[in-house]
């Protein structure tokens, strides 16, 4: 995940099965995260949704204008981390 800093900044993050159309159904999921410029806070809210062979737990690696920051293990709760 990389970042950008300057300005606060939000992203969803959009997954689904990627093969067929059961996305149309509703079998898919959303992550928000929110970056804090002032305070170097990443904010990665609870997952939305879900679908079949969603990973449930997964490593995001965070880079702050080009140089690694922290790994955060997200597993589906918020998280969030001070980069």
């Amino acid at each position: 995940l990389r970042i950008h800093s300057g300005a606060d900044g939000v992203f969803v993050m959009y997954e689904d099965a990627g093969d067929g159309w059961d996305y149309e159904q509703g079998a898919y999921a959303r992550t928000t995260m929110r970056w804090d410029d002032r305070s170097r806070i990443l904010t990665i809210g609870r997952r939305e949704g879900t679908f079949d062979g969603l990973v449930t737990k997964r490593t995001l690696r965070v880079w702050l204008d080009g140089v690694k920051g922290d790994e955060i293990v997200y597993a589906g709760d918020e998280a969030s981390a001070q980069i």
